[in-house]
């Protein structure tokens, strides 16, 4: 699974429509519906870190964040995770 499939199912898990968390995320819908179709690798990193940060999903791997989680605070916590595991 892509990340644009994987962001895709979880705004249709959380909202009711694309459309809706385009409003939301103050994101053209056409914008937004070209990135899900063809992929999110043209999409500024700051736009998809919001993204992730409002569906609760970590930037990374696109893996879900516990409700509430600090994304600062998991990216850190991988960081840390990756560099104890090459030791």
């Amino acid at each position: 699974m892509t990340k644009a499939e994987i962001l895709k199912r979880e705004i249709l898990s959380q909202y009711k429509s694309v459309r809706q968390f385009a409003i939301e995320m103050q994101i053209p819908y056409s914008t937004l519906v070209t990135a899900l179709d063809r992929g999110i690798e043209g999409m500024a990193y700051g736009t998809v870190i919001k993204m992730c940060d409002k569906l609760n999903l970590n930037p990374v791997d696109f893996t879900s964040l516990e409700k509430g989680a600090n994304l600062g605070e998991k990216i850190l916590e991988n960081r840390v995770m990756q560099y104890y595991v090459k030791l």
